[in-house]
């Protein structure tokens, strides 16, 4: 699937469907955000690690599904 069919947020309380079971490391990255005023300006997020304590961590090479 390379687009989801249903959101993944509830539109009444805002909350996620889902929940992450896994640890991953995230690659550093540029995040865009606006001040108080409306000016944009971005951040620099380091690399770290996502996911919920306690969870395994997924080491090794990265793997895509496609699927129908």
């Amino acid at each position: 699937m390379l687009r989801r069919r249903k959101p993944v947020t509830d539109r009444n309380t805002g909350e996620a469907k889902w929940h992450y079971r896994v640890r991953f490391f995230v690659k550093g990255h540029w995040r865009h955000l606006s001040d108080a005023e409306g000016r944009r300006y971005r951040i620099w997020v380091h690399k770290h690690i996502k996911g919920p304590d306690g969870a395994p961590l997924l080491l090794g090479d990265a793997v895509s599904i496609l699927a129908r």
